[in-house]
């Protein structure tokens, strides 16, 4: 059993994204994806799902093999307005072509069936209140339950902090000893390396590596996905003039309030596990839930809405990109010029779309391209880049480099060291230790809606 991919060509309109591929997925086999965002690889994981088909060469799979398929995009093959169990029934039901069943038999079915896996759903909560994590778990419960011979997952790590990524690690362990076949794209090097059995590296559509995983280093892995070399070196900055205090955050009854003061200049990385009120803090201060006050030099104010703190200079790039960052179906200077005001100037716009695409090296440099289209790195550059004006002084960026490749990463990150030693400032959410580390001039831990300094 074995599904094949024979010369596969495809194209979006004139842009081509595959080819001349030739990948082959056998049983009891880990396939490990790797190259930069743009590089095809999202392409063919939904060519191998059959999601679209090839524009020339064929995908054969084996007679009675079934393919599941977890995508990058969580709210992908979700009923947001129904709970985690029904999402989970219906795909269940769907998958063996039931159409009356009872309710309560399929809820004891499913539990049981996803028991073995030590999975820690929230059974009865709202898809749509559930957080990115969660989604993914639900997903990834989804093809377990369907019990497919093939497993193909799209950046499934992406949302996990280090626990939920050793417990996936070890379904795709257990997977592989029952026989299955699995394929999965991992931006994690050190994670192809160590949990995968074959690697594929792709660039600008064409594959240029394949063969056993832990034959090459990482840096041998980096040079084949692309020419260049990852370089970031931040600048040493004076942070010493105030720039914001935030006061009187509350995102707990049973905790004490918040308060975080930051400097002209200045990067505070505040870190935290999944589940720990991460984003709930980076919304707050974006206006998004509870009000509180902020104080600028002798001023105060309070912030209530969105719109309060964009008019005092703070933005916010959220953690979903494609659900509250970006409007998916209009172009790169429609995304980028959205919150301009007065008459539209379309040259205006594309003058300084070009400028923005230029500075983040958004690719492809067409502004008129549609946001659908792009990689999941660079339709991130474009959410940060939505925002960049001579108002900006303080952005706020939950978990940027969610689904982002080490190119788009040093871009990102060296955006973020010009606009700090301009003056600016950045508090920056993630669930890496290391990004905290290596961006942070001060590091915070959120722990259940408490704020403690350092590492904790």
């Amino acid at each position: 059993m074995t599904i094949k991919l024979e010369s596969v060509f495809f194209s979006y309109g004139e842009s081509e994204v595959l080819n001349d591929i030739n990948f082959t997925v056998k049983p009891g086999k880990i396939d490990g994806m790797a190259g930069l965002n743009g590089a095809g690889k999202s392409t063919l994981m939904k060519i191998l799902a059959n999601r679209i088909q090839p524009t020339n060469g064929k995908c054969k799979v084996s007679e009675n093999s079934t393919i599941a398929y977890v995508p990058q995009e969580v709210d992908e093959g979700l009923v947001q307005g129904l709970t985690v169990i029904e999402n989970l029934i219906i795909a269940l039901n769907r998958e063996i072509k039931k159409f009356f069943f009872s309710k309560k038999k399929s809820v004891e079915f499913v539990q049981n069936r996803l028991s073995k896996w030590n999975l820690n759903l929230p059974y009865y909560k709202q898809v749509s209140d559930c957080s990115i994590y969660e989604k993914q778990f639900i997903l990834i419960a989804k093809a377990l339950l369907n019990d497919a011979s093939y497993f193909l997952f799209d950046e499934p790590t992406s949302s996990l902090g280090n626990t939920e990524k050793e417990q996936f690690f070890s379904f795709l362990h257990n997977l592989k000893k029952m026989g299955k076949g699995i394929v999965v794209i991992l931006h994690s090097i050190d994670e192809l390396i160590k949990f995968t059995d074959e690697l594929t590296v792709l660039r600008s559509g064409e594959i240029v590596y394949q063969g056993i995983s832990s034959t090459l280093s990482v840096e041998e892995i980096i040079g084949q996905m692309s020419s260049g070399k990852f370089t970031f070196k931040k600048t040493i900055k004076e942070c010493n003039e105030p720039a914001f205090q935030f006061r009187n955050i509350r995102l707990s009854e049973t905790k004490p309030s918040i308060n975080i003061e930051i400097n002209k200049n200045e990067v505070i990385a505040i870190y935290g596990a999944n589940g720990n009120k991460k984003t709930s803090l980076a919304k707050t201060i974006w206006g998004n839930r509870s009000q509180y006050e902020l104080i600028i030099g002798r001023n105060s104010f309070l912030i209530k809405s969105p719109q309060h703190a964009y008019k005092k200079g703070i933005a916010f790039v959220p953690e979903d990109r494609r659900k509250e960052g970006l409007f998916l179906n209009h172009s790169i200077r429609e995304n980028i010029s959205f919150n301009k005001r007065g008459w539209i100037n379309k040259n205006l716009e594309i003058e300084s779309s070009q400028f923005l695409i230029n500075t983040l090296s958004i690719f492809p440099k067409d502004t008129e391209k549609e946001i659908l289209h792009l990689s999941g790195g660079n339709q991130q550059k474009v959410s940060i880049a939505k925002w960049i004006s001579p108002n900006l002084k303080c952005l706020i960026l939950d978990e940027p480099l969610k689904g982002v490749d080490i190119y788009a990463k040093q871009h990102i990150f060296q955006y973020i060291d010009e606009f700090c030693a301009n003056g600016g400032c950045v508090i920056y959410f993630t669930n890496d230790i290391e990004e905290a580390n290596v961006i942070g001039d001060k590091i915070y831990t959120i722990i259940q809606g408490e704020l403690l300094e350092g590492i904790q």
